[in-house]
C-alpha cells in the first residue's frame, strides 16, 4: 500500500519514487508508552515493592513466635505441676518451688504474645500500604492515558 502511494505521488509530482524500504529523511523518534509512564510511577512502584516484601516476609516469623509461646506455656505448666506434685508428696518441703526446676519468668510470655500481635499488625499495615501505593500508580497511569487520548 505504501509503495503504491509513493509511486502515485511520484507520478503526480514528477519526482522519482524511492526504492522500497529506503529511508527518506531523518528518523522520527517513536514515543514509547513504557518510557513515558515509568518515570511517573517509578517511586510508587518501588514503595509498593518494599511494602509487598515486608508483607511477604513477616508471616514467616509468626509461626516461630507461636511455637515459642506454646513451648513457653507448656514448660511453665509442667514446672508448676511438678512443683505441686512434690509438695503434695512431702508436706515438710519448703514452699519455695523454684529450687526444684527452672521456671521461666512470666514477662517472657507477655513479650512473646506482644511480638505475635506486633507481627500481625505489621503484616496488615504492609498489605494496606502496598494496595495504597498500587492504587496511586494506577490512578496516575489511567489519568495519563485518558489525557493522552
Amino acid at each position: 500500500m505504501r509503495q503504491a502511494f509513493s509511486s502515485l505521488r511520484a507520478r503526480l509530482t514528477g519526482k522519482a519514487a524511492p526504492p522500497p524500504g529506503a529511508h527518506t529523511g531523518p528518523k522520527q523518534p517513536s514515543p514509547s508508552l513504557k518510557r513515558t509512564l515509568y518515570p511517573l510511577v517509578a517511586k510508587y512502584l518501588a514503595r509498593a515493592l518494599a511494602a509487598r516484601l515486608i508483607a511477604e516476609i513477616v508471616p514467616v516469623f509468626i509461626p516461630i513466635l507461636v511455637k515459642l509461646t506454646t513451648t513457653y506455656a507448656q514448660h511453665r505448666r509442667s514446672v508448676l505441676q511438678h512443683a505441686l506434685s512434690v509438695q503434695h508428696m512431702a508436706q515438710d518441703l519448703p514452699r519455695d518451688t523454684h529450687t526444684l526446676a527452672y521456671e521461666p519468668p512470666s514477662w517472657q510470655g507477655y513479650v512473646l504474645a506482644l511480638g505475635i500481635f506486633l507481627m500481625l499488625l505489621l503484616n496488615s499495615w504492609a498489605f494496606q500500604w502496598f494496595y495504597f501505593e498500587i492504587g496511586k500508580a494506577t490512578i496516575i497511569v489511567r489519568t495519563a492515558l485518558v489525557s493522552a487520548v
